[in-house]
């Protein structure tokens, strides 16, 4: 009885330690940067009602994302697009000003800083 209680306790301690090894490495690793997380979810949402023509709401939502990540140029870039098609184009052309100033943080921020700077050369 002794053998199974002593393989027992030993069984507990090595999964506590496999437990204690993930936890740590959990928290070793960088934190999630949530802010950009809502920001993307709520861009993305935008872009599927512009695709289905439904500007004013995907404008709503290129804002709301906006809200918690201002300095995104692909977020402007969109937002840009909405105005342009509800035929705000002076704002449109305002949003694509500051996309264009803008450092590029990752491959759809440097798109939307390239393709804000291709319209407003063309006056698109």
């Amino acid at each position: 009885m002794a053998s199974q209680v002593e393989k027992s306790m030993f069984d507990i301690s090595e999964s506590a330690e496999i437990f204690k090894a993930d936890t740590d490495a959990r928290y070793d690793s960088p934190p999630i940067d949530l802010r950009a997380f809502r920001a993307q979810e709520h861009l993305s949402h935008g872009l599927a009602l512009h695709i289905q023509g439904k500007f004013r709401e995907a404008l709503d939502e290129y804002r709301r994302g906006l809200e918690f990540s201002s300095n995104d140029a692909y977020g402007r870039y969109l937002t840009g697009l909405a105005l342009k098609a509800i035929g705000r184009d002076q704002e449109a052309f305002g949003e694509w000003a500051l996309a264009k100033t803008l450092r590029a943080q990752d491959e759809d921020c440097a798109w939307g800083v390239a393709m804000a700077k291709k319209l407003l050369d063309s006056n698109f």
